[in-house]
């Protein structure tokens, strides 16, 4: 089953992630839970659902 980012409202599908607090390699074409981003970059997205890994990428581009 396919879910919406919260940024870019494009549905992909969503990744098999670890619980809180484990790290998790990013990728393109799937859609993350929202604990899953840095702080910084959370606070920065509406929402409270996923979030894509072309999303994230952007977001965290646009710090450095």
């Amino acid at each position: 089953m396919n879910e919406f980012c919260d940024r870019c409202k494009e549905d992909f599908p969503v990744a098999d992630v670890s619980p809180r607090g484990a790290r998790i390699s990013w990728s393109m074409g799937l859609l993350y839970p929202r604990h899953a981003l840095p702080q910084r970059v959370n606070s920065r997205v509406p929402g409270s659902g996923f979030i894509c890994g072309n999303c994230c990428f952007d977001l965290t581009d646009e710090e450095e």
